[in-house]
């Protein structure tokens, strides 16, 4: 298991992509919380029960990504990190996982305003 820095989430989940363009997109889930979620993310705000980290380290993949638009509670990485370690222990295999908070959000954004063009 493993703690990513933003920039090195990015950079494994573009070398993922590179080597397995269309299995890569699939097997990197994030949930990117939308404007109906207001204030500090913390656990109990991610899914109807809570339970989004926990349902998210259930996909068959070994890069997770939470992003938001705000703040980020410590304890959606501590959660993230702990499902991450158990993951790793079961499958025998590195996992990695990041968390993309309004801060670095906004960078990307400055970085690559025409990724984020619709």
């Amino acid at each position: 298991m493993a703690s990513l820095s933003l920039l090195q989430g990015l950079r494994v989940l573009a070398e993922c992509r590179a080597a397995f363009p269309p299995v890569a997109a699939a097997k990197t889930p994030y949930p990117a919380k939308r404007g109906g979620t207001k204030g500090v993310l913390a656990p109990k705000k991610m899914g109807k029960n809570g339970d989004q980290i926990q349902r998210l380290f259930k996909s068959p993949a070994a890069v997770f990504l939470v992003q938001y638009w705000g703040q980020v509670d410590q304890s959606v990485t501590e959660q993230m990190e702990e499902f991450a370690k158990a993951k790793s222990a079961v499958e025998g295999t590195e996992i990695y996982f990041a968390v993309i908070d309004g801060d670095d959000s906004n960078r990307l954004l400055k970085a690559y305003p025409r990724a984020f063009e619709t």
